[in-house]
């Protein structure tokens, strides 16, 4: 079977963009954290109360990197933690640009928020070092969860904040187009849901796509 078949006068592309797989986004980030300078976009997540949890990715980055410095555009929470003496910083994921260049930026679950991703990936090209990189999670549009849903003849279960989908074509594409290339990919599984996390890491072993979460590591 070729790579690319036409359909409608447009490629369709058949290779496989992620090759591999890891159990946790946390598997994924320990090495690559290591002795770094992070800037975590998007630290706060959905409630502040979750911020210095033992299962938020900020609590993982400041325990097992150098130094963590988070940005959110909450500008009320941001402006608690800093009281609390969290070094947290109030800007906009579309459109930042630092003096201090970090190791590291990493968005977790952030760009299928945005409304410009585009701006995002070129705001943090621009904070990184020279050989500094930045990674990114999403959700997998194709994921096991998403089209057994749409089987169901109901609606996927689709965070009401998200402003579009991603698969690894389209996040492919987009990151490509803006200047950064891939260095590195995974899918990876969410452990919320106990049931639904071991049936779909079964599925996996047969068909990886099926993952619900999507990871990859960005170069200049």
């Amino acid at each position: 079977m070729k790579i690319n078949q036409i359909r409608n006068g447009a490629p369709l592309t058949l290779k496989r963009i992620i090759t591999n797989k890891v159990n946790y986004r946390n598997d994924f980030l320990f090495d690559k954290i290591k002795n770094k300078k992070i800037l975590d976009i998007g630290c706060i997540g959905h409630k502040i109360k979750h911020f210095n949890s033992d299962l938020s990715l900020h609590s993982f980055l400041k325990k097992h990197s150098k130094k963590v410095t988070g940005m959110d555009y909450l500008k009320k929470e941001v402006s608690i933690l800093r009281k609390k003496g969290h070094d947290v910083i109030y800007g906009n994921a579309e459109d930042f640009d630092f003096k201090q260049k970090y190791d590291l930026i990493i968005a977790g679950e952030l760009i299928e928020h945005l409304n410009n991703p585009g701006n995002f990936l070129k705001s943090a090209k621009r904070s990184i070092k020279k050989n500094g990189s930045i990674i990114i999670t999403t959700p997998n549009t194709f994921s096991f969860r998403n089209l057994m849903f749409s089987l169901l003849l109901v609606d996927p279960p689709v965070n009401s904040e998200h402003t579009m989908y991603f698969d690894p074509i389209t996040l492919k594409r987009l990151i490509e187009n803006n200047g950064l290339k891939i260095k590195s990919s995974a899918y990876t599984f969410i452990h919320t849901i106990k049931p639904l996390y071991y049936l779909e890491y079964l599925i996996s072993l047969v068909k990886p796509s099926f993952a619900p979460t999507i990871i990859f590591e960005l170069k200049k």
